[in-house]
């Protein structure tokens, strides 16, 4: 577990870590939304989630 996960998750912060590949399948410069509850990250140009990775 990184140390940002240890905060957020003392903090009760929704947080999205550790999204395996993610600089390699999000072009640069897109627009993305991160759901930290759902352990989502949705390209602004797709109405569907593209899941990247989830926390456990």
């Amino acid at each position: 577990m990184s140390h940002a996960a240890i905060v957020a998750r003392e903090y009760g912060i929704p947080a999205v870590l550790g999204a395996a590949g993610a600089t390699g399948v999000i072009p640069d410069g897109s627009t993305i939304t991160v759901n930290g509850d759902q352990a989502t990250v949705h390209l602004a140009s797709e109405p569907e989630t593209a899941t990247v990775s989830t926390v456990d």
